[in-house]
Formats: C-alpha cells, sequence, structure tokens
C-alpha cells in the first residue's frame, strides 16, 4: 500500500513537490523492519495482483490492481529492493515508474539493462513480450484468439518465464516455457514473477469457459507436466503461506488435467514438509490413467475421484507431523514417565473417556457428579473453553446441569485469565461477557490500565461502555490512578457512558498537566449546564489546536456572548489553521453583533471591484462556512443581502449550495 501510494503522488506531483518527500520517507520506514530478517524483499507482479513470498494481493482491491497493472504495462516480471534501500533510491525508481522510461511515457522494461541496475539496492526485472503472439485458429496449443483473456493470461507467462529479446516468431509452447523454467537457476524475483501468473490462471481456469478456456488448461497442464520436481517444488515453496499455497492447489485441482493435479499435489506434499504414502500414489496414479485412457463409461468417474482424492489431502494438510497432536503427545509423555506414571497413565486411557464427551454425557441425561466437574476442569485447564461453550450453548433451554457449569465457567475470574495475554481472544471473552454483564467490569478495567495495545484499549472501551451507566462509579474510583494514559481512558470512557455519580467533578482532571487527559475532562464538562461556559471559555484560550475542535463544535450549540468575543478574537489574531477558522466562523450562527457581522462579511468579500460590486472572496472552507451562516443569520442586512445575491449567481456550485444550506436552517 505504501508502495502503491508513492508510486501514485510521483505521477500526479511534478518532481521537487513537497508532497513526494514524505511518500518515499515513509516506504523508506515501512521497509526497515522487514529487512532486520532479511535481506532482500521481492514482489511478483501478475496482470492484475501482486505476489510477496507466495502471498498474493487481492485482485479488486483497486489501488494495489492500479499499481499492480502499472508495473505490468511497464514490463517488469518483479521488483527487488535490498537491505541498505535510501530514499534518494527510491526517489528515482519512483520517479521513472510514473513518467516511464527514455523516452518518458516508453515501458522501463525496455531500457537497457544498464539503466534497470542502475541503483545499488533496487531492481527492475523486465519481462519481453516482442516475440510472443498467439496464432489465430487452431486447436489447443496453437488457438486461442490473441485478444481473450485466457490468452493474455498465457502470454504474460511466457513472457515472465522465458524472458528473453530474441526475434523468434514461434509462439511459445508449454514444453519450451517449462524448459525456460527448468533451466533458470533460483532466483526470488523470478520465482515471485512466474508464480504471480500461475496464481491468475489457476484463479482463471475454476470458471473459464470456451475456446480458449480449453487451450489455457492444455498449455497449463502440459507445462506443470513438464516441470522437473525440484523446480515445482521450488516454485510452491515460495514464502510458505499456507493458506494461499492451499488455495492455489485447490483451484488447479478444479481447473487442470488430472496428471498434472498428480504432479502439483506431490510437489506440494515435499514443500509443506507433508507425506503421501506409496500406496496412495499408486492408487490415484491408476485412476489417473483410467481418466485419461479408460473405456468412456469409467472416464468420468475415475476423473472425478482423482479430483475429490487430493482435494481431500490437500484440506485435511494442517500439520508437519502426520500423526494426530494427541496421539502424538501421548507417545512423548510416555517416552519420559517413570514405569509406575506409565502404567497408571495407561490405567486411565483405557477406563477414562474424554472430558468433552463426558461433559456431553452429562447435559444429555441432564445430571451433574465428579466425573463431570473433573471433565470440565480439565478442558478449560487445557485451553479448551472454546469447544466447552459451544456444547453448552447447545444444551436444551432451561437444562439444570448446563445452568450449573455456565456458573463454573462463565465468572470474572475465567475473564481474568483469558486477559493475560494481549492482543486477547475477544471471541472467547464476548461470550463469557453475554452471561456476565457487569459483573466483569473490574477485570476489565485492569486490563484497560494495563493493555500497551491502542486497538485492544479500543476494543475494552467498547465493551465497558455497552456494560451501561452502573459500572461508572467503579470507573471513577479507579481515577486515583496517576498514570496520565489510564486518566485518559477512564475519561474517555465515562463520555461514553453518559453517566456519573453525583460527586464526581470532571473540574480536577480540566487542571492536569497533561492535555490528553484535559482534552477528555473537557469533554465531560461540556455536558455540565453550570461548567459549559466557563470550559469553553478555558478551552478557546488553550494552545493545544486539538482542543479547540471540541470547544468550536460545542460552540455551535450555543454560544455566550463571552464564548462569541473569544472566538472572534481567535479569528482576528491569525493563529487558527484553516479548518479550524472555518468551524469557529459556524460557531457564530447564533450571535447578533456588529462585530460578528464585520468578521463574516471580511470573510466572504475583501473588497470591491472597480464597478464598486462586492467582489467575492476566494472559495475556502473559511470562506462557504461564513457564506452560509450569513444565509442563515443575517439575510435581511443589506450588505450580506449583496454578497449573497452575487453569490447565489455564481458559476460554482459549491459557492451556490453554501448559501442554500443556510437559507434551509433559517
Amino acid at each position: 500500500m505504501e508502495l502503491a501510494v508513492a508510486v501514485q503522488k510521483h505521477g500526479i506531483y511534478p518532481p521537487g513537490h513537497p508532497a513526494l518527500a514524505p511518500a518515499v520517507a515513509g516506504l523508506v520506514a515501512r521497509l526497515s523492519p522487514l529487512f532486520q530478517s532479511r535481506p532482500e524483499l521481492s514482489i511478483g507482479v501478475a496482470r492484475s495482483q501482486l505476489v510477496v513470498e507466495g502471498a498474493a494481493t487481492d485482485p479488486k482491491h483497486p489501488l494495489l490492481r492500479e499499481l499492480a497493472g502499472r508495473l505490468h504495462r511497464h514490463l517488469l516480471g518483479a521488483v527487488t529492493f535490498r537491505r541498505g534501500v535510501t530514499v534518494e533510491e527510491l526517489g528515482e525508481v519512483l520517479g521513472l515508474l510514473a513518467a516511464g522510461g527514455d523516452p518518458p511515457g516508453e515501458p522501463v522494461g525496455l531500457a537497457p539493462p544498464a539503466r534497470l541496475r542502475a541503483w545499488p539496492n533496487v531492481r527492475l526485472h523486465p519481462v519481453s513480450y516482442e516475440r510472443l503472439d498467439l496464432v489465430e485458429g487452431g486447436e489447443a496449443e496453437g488457438g486461442g484468439g490473441g485478444g481473450s483473456r485466457a490468452a493474455r493470461l498465457w502470454l504474460d507467462l511466457a513472457g515472465a518465464a522465458v524472458a528473453t529479446r530474441d526475434t523468434d516468431e514461434t509462439p511459445p509452447d508449454s514444453e519450451r516455457v517449462a524448459r525456460a523454467i527448468n533451466e533458470r537457476p533460483a532466483a526470488t524475483a523470478y520465482d515471485q514473477a512466474v508464480i504471480a501468473h500461475l496464481l491468475q490462471i489457476a484463479e482463471e481456469l475454476k470458471t473459464a469457459q470456451g475456446v480458449d478456456a480449453v487451450a489455457l488448461r492444455s498449455r497449463v497442464s502440459r507445462l506443470v507436466v513438464s516441470l522437473r520436481p525440484d523446480t515445482l517444488r521450488r516454485l510452491l515453496e515460495m514464502g510458505g503461506d499456507v493458506v494461499q499455497r492451499q488455495k492455489f492447489l485447490l483451484d488447479c485441482t478444479d481447473g487442470m488435467s488430472v496428471d498434472a493435479v498428480l504432479r502439483l499435489a506431490d510437489a506440494a506434499a515435499a514443500a509443506s514438509k507433508q507425506s503421501i504414502s506409496d500406496s496412495m500414489l499408486r492408487l490415484l496414479t491408476k485412476l489417473a490413467v483410467h481418466a485419461d485412457h479408460g473405456a468412456a463409461a469409467a472416464q468420468l468417474t475415475a476423473d472425478e475421484a482423482v479430483r475429490s482424492q487430493v482435494k481431500r489431502l490437500i484440506q485435511e494438510w494442517t500439520l508437519e507431523d502426520p500423526n494426530p497432536a494427541a496421539y502424538t503427545a501421548g507417545l512423548e509423555a510416555m517416552a519420559r514417565a517413570a514405569p509406575e506414571e506409565r502404567g497408571k497413565a495407561a490405567q486411565r486411557s483405557a477406563a477414562s473417556p474424554e472430558p468433552l464427551r463426558i461433559v456431553q454425557m452429562g447435559l444429555e441425561v441432564d445430571a451433574a457428579g465428579p466425573a463431570l466437574w473433573d471433565a470440565v476442569a480439565r478442558m478449560v485447564s487445557a485451553g479448551e473453553l472454546e469447544a466447552l461453550l459451544d456444547v453448552l450453548e447447545g444444551a436444551p433451554e432451561g437444562a439444570r446441569v448446563a445452568s450449573e457449569i455456565w456458573g463454573q465457567v462463565a465468572t470474572p475470574e475465567q475473564v481474568r485469565v483469558l486477559l493475560k495475554d494481549d492482543p486477547f481472544d475477544f471471541t472467547l471473552i464476548d461470550r463469557l461477557l453475554a452471561r456476565l454483564g457487569a459483573d466483569a467490569a473490574d477485570v476489565m478495567l485492569e486490563a484497560l490500565a494495563e493493555s500497551e495495545s491502542r486497538a485492544t484499549r479500543r476494543a475494552l472501551i467498547d465493551r465497558l461502555a455497552a456494560m451501561g451507566d452502573g459500572i461508572a462509579p467503579l470507573v471513577v474510583a479507579r481515577l486515583e490512578d496517576n498514570r496520565w494514559y489510564v486518566k485518559r481512558n477512564l475519561l474517555a470512557l465515562l463520555d461514553r457512558l453518559g453517566r456519573w455519580p453525583d460527586n464526581f467533578s470532571p473540574v480536577p482532571h480540566f487542571e492536569h498537566p497533561d492535555p490528553r487527559v484535559r482534552r477528555e475532562a473537557l469533554k465531560l464538562l461540556l455536558r455540565l449546564p453550570h461548567e459549559r461556559d466557563r470550559a469553553l471559555s478555558r478551552a478557546l484560550a488553550e494552545t493545544d489546536e486539538r482542543m479547540l475542535p471540541i470547544a468550536l463544535a460545542a460552540a455551535q450549540r450555543g454560544c455566550p456572548p463571552a464564548v462569541a468575543e473569544l472566538m472572534l478574537n481567535r479569528l482576528s489574531d491569525g493563529t487558527l489553521s484553516v479548518e479550524l477558522r472555518a468551524a469557529a466562523i459556524r460557531g457564530l450562527r447564533q450571535v447578533r453583533s456588529t462585530r460578528a457581522l464585520e468578521t463574516l462579511l471580511g470573510s466572504v468579500s475583501p473588497g470591491k471591484t472597480l464597478l464598486g460590486r462586492p467582489k467575492l472572496a476566494p472559495k475556502s472552507p473559511e470562506f462557504l462556512a461564513a457564506l452560509t451562516v450569513l444565509a442563515e443569520a443575517w439575510p435581511g442586512e443589506e450588505r450580506a443581502r449583496v454578497v449573497l445575491e452575487r453569490a447565489a449567481a455564481s458559476g460554482d456550485e459549491e459557492i451556490r449550495a453554501a448559501v442554500r444550506s443556510g437559507e434551509a436552517r433559517r
């Protein structure tokens, strides 16, 4: 995303524009942590998506799709960033990608090799399409209609794989592309580019129909069969993204020939450190032969059987160890235990069913006993709380035992256990909070005080606010904590609750030295009629610009004369930003004073034309806000009326809309 934004900005702004330097610096800052664990980072390029270490970007994401398309149009197959990349290098590369090669507008990939290697820590890897074309008409390998998406996808893959600039006119066939990939030494950038195109082809083959889709399916299937096992494994190992690899394999299972599917499954097993037994491979190979060369009646059945079995294999590859986790753990425990302990464990395993089964039986018969409570405790201590809650939530309504188990499980102490490791598992916590409600407020407040994650604190405040203002006394009691961020969060929570104990006053917190605490205290004071005006006056004198928007927004809902004078002073001293000036002007809509009128007129009409007519100021947020307030509060004043008539006749729709908005508020 940082790269996409930076390229876009270099395409929008001219060289030297102030917006470019922060974009490049942000990209360098984003890359720096990545280089702590690796020497370089390569990004593969396809027509509508990028691939980073085997993980493909969403082809529907507009910003990333636009970046992929731009790099693809520049005939680039990959981009590599190396440790030590500088702001100067990145600035030059981004400028080149935005403007094009030499001459400007030409694809960067066609630039001389020396130009593409001009930077020590950035490499642009070109692909060539000069000799690649599809022959019109024909079947399978020779056909395809060069204009279809399927045909373009094959050209993209061939261009990334072959990547030469000879003048051979022969269209690239599967064996030729496979030979180029097999003979190419392992290189991250090259492999990223190839796998990027294979991912798009696999996605396309899931649903593609027609002659071109048949041709593409035939080409890619022959390509896969022609690749060496170590080459296939190398491509599938890119980045080790298990989820992406599984999706790619499932797509291929739907869209390629059965012999290609088996080659991919075997390579994926090796890349994922899984194992397929020789017997299973022999069986699947025999089925594949029947699918290709068997009797007509058997071909369809055999084809479906191969694809179905391979899908099941892929979907169930979740662990490197082929043995179940419980089985492996049992073997390790037996190996390490003393002889008498192993004997007792064997007796227990032979006589005791698993805890989940005991809980299910107890719920079915609605009866409890020591075995049930032991099973519940074992599930909780083993980290199987989610499975236990699933069973409890599926129990019949009104079941006595289910209610008793809930009483043992849904406790503040259990919530405290779940709140020990940040980030928290809010899925489980929410299921307990649905039972506990405000009873869990204390432990949630403890976690709020200790969490170092902003996202976690926000999630905790959301859940505490949902408990209602009954927890306000607990919140106020914790305000004795002297840490500024604890006070800030608790005051923000009180603002969300909307009510607090009568003996609590936000005033002392409005004197806190940290402006972040004062901002939250201001929000509370603005809720109190007897403190509102004084708080507004104090806030308008603040130097903290993040407090001013709060005060100015409140002033729009009611602005006493003393506060109006302070706002007018801030407008005249020239210290407010453009946005804050607009907010202050909107706060004058209820102020009927000569000084307010003069300020508004000065914002919309700084002078007169040569013919003596009022001259409208340049359009700005301040100008539009003043127009709206004049139309709402001063329609009968002569000078305001003349200015408003001129603005209403403006050719700018935004200016006319500002006048109409004020008239509608009148």
